[in-house]
């Protein structure tokens, strides 16, 4: 009974140390897998911490550039405005002048046309003293004619 005991003993111990050999054997490869793990996620922790960092400086950046270009186009729209009201400022005082310009035209143009109607109007006056006074010269004329006529006329009949 005593060697039955011995021999599963060292059957148990064989496949005891067996397994255990295979359990050491398994958790040195789990570890060496577990180190390998924590080394990728290492560095890929420190990759996600690079590109976290490269982000944070490009938001930075464009963040920057976003402002600059802001200020900038503020300034463009000022710039604008300033010249825009500047336009506006000579085109009124352009149409001013030349609605001045225009009146001081049109009252000279009035001033020829009153001139002119003056003269017309002088012209017309005596024409018409001369028409008037060639008629009566020619009312007067056949009214000599006329009496002319009448004595030449009593002359013959007395003749």
């Amino acid at each position: 009974l005593r060697t039955l005991l011995r021999q599963v003993e060292s059957t148990l111990e064989t496949q005891i140390r067996g397994r255990d050999k295979v359990s050491e054997q398994e958790i040195a490869d789990r570890l060496s897998a577990q180190r390998s793990f924590e080394t990728r996620t290492a560095k890929l922790m420190i990759a996600v911490e690079k590109e976290q960092s490269l982000r944070a400086s490009q938001a930075e950046e464009y963040e920057r550039l976003f402002e600059k270009f802001g200020s900038k186009l503020n300034g463009m729209v000022a710039e604008q405005a300033a010249v825009r009201q500047e336009m506006q400022s000579t085109l009124a005082e352009q149409a001013k002048s030349e609605a001045a310009i225009r009146e001081a035209k049109h009252a000279i143009v009035l001033e020829h046309c009153t001139e002119h109607r003056s003269c017309l109007d002088a012209r017309a006056e005596r024409l018409d003293a001369a028409l008037r006074g060639l008629e009566q010269r020619l009312r007067g004329a056949r009214a000599d004619q006329a009496r002319q006529l009448e004595a030449m006329e009593s002359r013959h009949a007395e003749a």
